[in-house]
């Protein structure tokens, strides 16, 4: 029997301003690259409960995602501080409600450290940072009960949360790890390939550490992968050839949900051509 092959699922961070982004032109381009699901940013990473996208907004969102078909996913960046979670717990009620989003997803990087936290007490055989997970787990539990949103965790390489240590992604229904294999690193480091970080190593260096987080390999938690769209000319190498290898290599470990980031590079306004067309690529390959 000959192998069925699995329609990859194309996503994209939408990290646009409101003014940018409701415009039927915008969505129109959504379309025509590709995308399935986009994840918008409602809030900052300042700190504190910050949403930069009104109800009004994401009705306005709504309405033109809903007419192309296109799934919605709110993305916030959470502290483990018990007001800020309390905050955003409020917060979040009204615009989920709004943007009929089919998934809630926080962001756990830097944000999210044992230095961070406030309001939680450390106890026997949990650190203070576990209990504001725990309160986070049941905030998002209680918005999929109302709302019907998928829980969703993103984080970088070699954060906690992407590894046998993970506290807050193996209580999730979907982990998307941020792989971005770039041509510069933040801090100025050149990447050169066949580096660890390179295209291909750097999807195999995250993906192995994403698959020792408890849930993962029992199936309970999907993983899906975050892919750069930005900064993927390598010398001899062209930024399709960059792309489509990452893309390919993190296919091996049988993931099939990919978002990228962002859409500033790819429909916005410092848009890159090549990751637009490698994305309508992917469709025309089904």
């Amino acid at each position: 029997m000959a192998e069925v092959k699995q329609r990859p699922v194309l996503e994209l961070w939408i990290d646009d301003a409101p003014s940018i982004v409701l415009k039927p032109s915008y969505f129109d381009a959504l379309q025509a690259t590709g995308f399935s699901t986009i994840a918008v940013m409602v809030d900052t990473a300042k700190g504190g409960w910050d949403p930069i996208w009104s109800t009004k907004n994401l009705e306005a969102l709504r309405a033109l995602a809903d007419a192309r078909k296109i799934g919605i996913v709110l993305t916030t960046w959470p502290d483990p501080v018990r007001q800020y979670l309390d905050d955003m717990s409020k917060g979040m009620d009204p615009l989920l409600s709004a943007s009929g989003a089919v998934g809630w997803e926080v962001d756990t990087e830097f944000n999210w450290k044992p230095e961070k936290v406030r309001g939680f007490k450390a106890q026997p055989k949990r650190t203070a940072l576990d209990l504001a997970g725990d309160y986070l787990v049941d905030v998002m539990t209680e918005a999929k009960s109302t709302h019907g949103v998928r829980r969703e965790l993103t984080t970088f390489t070699s954060h906690t949360e992407n590894g046998r240590a993970a506290d807050v992604a193996p209580q999730m229904d979907l982990l998307l790890v941020q792989a971005y294999s770039i041509r510069k690193r933040p801090g100025g480091q050149i990447i050169e390939w066949g580096h660890t970080y390179a295209p291909g190593n750097m999807q195999k260096f995250t993906l192995d550490r994403t698959m020792l987080v408890p849930g993962v390999k029992e199936g309970k938690v999907e993983v899906g992968i975050g892919q750069a769209a930005w900064d993927q000319t390598w010398p001899g190498h062209t930024p399709t050839e960059a792309m489509n290898v990452a893309f390919k290599t993190a296919v091996t470990y049988g993931v099939r949900r990919t978002r990228f980031w962002s859409s500033k590079w790819v429909v916005g306004r410092w848009r890159q051509a090549y990751a637009a067309d490698f994305v309508k690529s992917l469709r025309a390959e089904e």
